[in-house]
């Protein structure tokens, strides 16, 4: 056999690979959100999202802020999760570094070393990044704000919790917490 017949017999094996990989994500999607994953790994955006199975273990407003960017460098629509009574913004108004609601505000939270970030806050999954972050960031000073940009409006801003609302616009994230908090 040929180096271009080994080649193409490669490709032909990997593919066939990829396929019945993705028709396993399908299969296994049960929701709007799990479909879209699939599509946006099967269409070689995945690279910097969960596997299935922690993707899976994400409530619905998490799964829509990991697949925002991929899915947006596709041109795919997230689809809009049924979001908890806290989640609504539609009477929040952004006023540059708060967000103002009726019943809660939130403050522009500023970078902060990680001797004041509080490690049981983050998910187990994250706890090895966060270790490799910290190393990083003993070594490194950390600014408070790396620019003066604000959100343009609320469009670009999710309620993860009742306490915690983050604004992203692609080339950045910023995180409000409750006043209260």
């Amino acid at each position: 056999m040929t180096a271009r017949g080994l080649v193409l017999l490669v490709l032909c094996l990997c593919s066939g690979a990829v396929h019945a990989a993705n028709d396993d994500c399908m299969g296994g999607a049960k929701t709007d959100m799990e479909k879209l994953y699939c599509q946006v790994v099967s269409k070689g955006q995945g690279a910097g999202l969960p596997s299935p199975t922690d993707f899976k273990r994400n409530d619905p407003q998490v799964q829509a802020l990991l697949l925002r960017r991929p899915a947006g460098r596709l041109g795919l629509e997230v689809p809009e999760g049924d979001q908890p009574q806290y989640g609504q913004l539609a009477d929040c108004r952004l006023q540059g570094e708060r967000i103002a609601c009726p019943q809660q505000r939130y403050n522009l939270a500023a970078n902060q070393p990680n001797s004041k970030l509080e490690s049981g806050a983050l998910g187990e999954r994250m706890e090895r990044t966060y270790s490799l972050l910290k190393q990083d960031k003993k070594t490194l000073a950390v600014k408070a704000r790396y620019h003066n940009r604000l959100p343009d409006d609320l469009s670009l801003c999710t309620v993860i919790n009742p306490d915690i609302v983050v604004c992203d616009n692609v080339g950045t994230n910023w995180v409000y917490v409750s006043a209260n908090r």
